[in-house]
C-alpha cells in the first residue's frame, strides 16, 4: 500500500465528498472491485456487494490497517477535520483527506487521477455554475494496457535496414548479457547483517526547492517541452555519472532503482491502473 494526504483551506461538505466518490468509482473500476479467483485464475471483479462505507476509515488512530484486495475495494480514506477530529465529524470545516492505496490495483500516478475526478465530481456537486468537467476516460484501454505496441514510424524504421535501429537490437548474444548483468549485478540493498552502526542512519534523503527555484525548472521544462519529472531526471543522471567517474572503483559505485510511467500516449485517458515499471540505473 502507499499513503496520499491532501490538506484543504476552504470548507468541505462531508456528505457531498462521499457522494463525489460514488461518481469517481463508476470512472475508475479497479478501485470498485475486488481480486476473484477465475477459473484461468486471478482477475479484478466489480463486486456489488461491496458496502462503500466500509472504505471510509473513522477511526483516529494510523491508518495501517490492512487491506485485503479479496474482501474489500483496494483503498481507503479519512477525513480529518481541522481540529484534528477524525471523520465522524460534521462537515463544514478545513481539514485533511488521507488516502491508503493496495499497490496492485493503481500506482501513484493512477491514484492521482482518481483523486483528481473525485474533486471535479465534488465541485460539480457544490458549485455547478463554475461548469466543472470530468476529463474523459477510455475504459476500453484498461484490456490492452499489458500489450506491447509498435508505432507505424518504428516499422518503417525498421523496414528501411537503418543501421542505428539494428544496433539497438539486442540478439541472443546481447539478452545473455543482460540476463548476466541483471542476476550477478543486481542491485545493493541498503542495509545488511554486516553493516551494523551504533548511530541510527536516515536513509531518505529529501531536497526542497525554494519557489524561485521551481519557478525557474517550470521554465526551462516548458522551453525544452519536456515535463518537470524529466528535468530532474536528467540533472540526477548527470550527477551519477560524474559520481561514478569520480568513484569508479569496485564496489563504489552507485546502483538505483527508478521508477518508470509505462503509460503511452493512446493510454493518456486510460482509468486508475498499475502502469509503473522499474528501471536498473547503474555506472553504465
Amino acid at each position: 500500500t502507499y499513503p496520499a494526504i491532501y490538506e484543504f483551506c476552504g470548507q468541505i461538505d462531508l456528505q457531498a465528498l462521499r457522494a463525489a466518490l460514488r461518481v469517481a468509482l463508476d470512472r475508475h473500476p479497479f478501485l470498485d472491485s475486488r481480486i476473484e479467483r477465475t477459473a484461468s485464475g486471478l482477475a479484478w471483479r466489480k463486486s456489488s456487494d461491496l458496502n462503500l462505507a466500509a472504505t471510509e476509515d473513522a477511526a483516529s488512530g494510523p491508518m495501517d490497517r490492512w487491506i485485503d484486495p479479496f474482501a474489500e475495494r483496494p483503498f481507503r480514506w479519512r477525513w480529518v477535520a481541522g481540529n484534528d477530529q477524525a471523520s465522524g465529524a460534521t462537515g463544514g470545516a478545513p481539514g485533511k483527506l488521507m488516502l491508503v492505496f493496495h499497490h496492485a490495483a493503481v500506482d501513484a500516478i493512477g491514484g492521482l487521477m482518481f483523486v483528481g475526478d473525485w474533486l471535479a465530481a465534488y465541485d460539480q456537486l457544490v458549485c455547478p455554475q463554475r461548469g466543472t468537467r470530468l476529463r474523459s476516460v477510455d475504459v476500453e484501454s484498461l484490456l490492452t494496457r499489458g500489450r506491447a505496441t509498435v508505432t507505424k514510424s518504428a516499422t518503417c524504421e525498421l523496414a528501411a535496414g537503418d543501421s542505428q535501429a539494428q544496433k539497438r537490437g539486442l540478439g541472443i548474444g546481447g539478452i545473455a548479457r543482460e540476463l548476466y548483468r541483471f542476476f550477478f549485478r543486481r542491485v545493493t540493498p541498503l542495509a545488511t547483517h554486516s553493516t551494523v552502526c551504533e548511530e541510527p542512519i536516515d536513509l531518505l534523503y529529501n531536497v526542497t526547492f525554494s519557489v524561485a527555484e521551481s519557478e525557474s525548472l517550470r521554465r526551462l521544462a516548458d522551453r525544452l517541452g519536456v515535463t518537470l519529472n524529466d528535468v530532474a531526471m536528467c540533472d540526477l543522471l548527470r550527477n551519477l555519472r560524474a559520481w561514478n567517474q569520480r568513484h569508479g572503483t569496485a564496489g563504489r559505485w552507485y546502483r538505483i532503482t527508478m521508477p518508470v510511467n509505462l503509460r503511452d500516449r493512446a493510454q493518456l485517458k486510460m482509468p486508475a491502473a498499475n502502469r509503473i515499471g522499474y528501471a536498473i540505473i547503474d555506472r553504465d
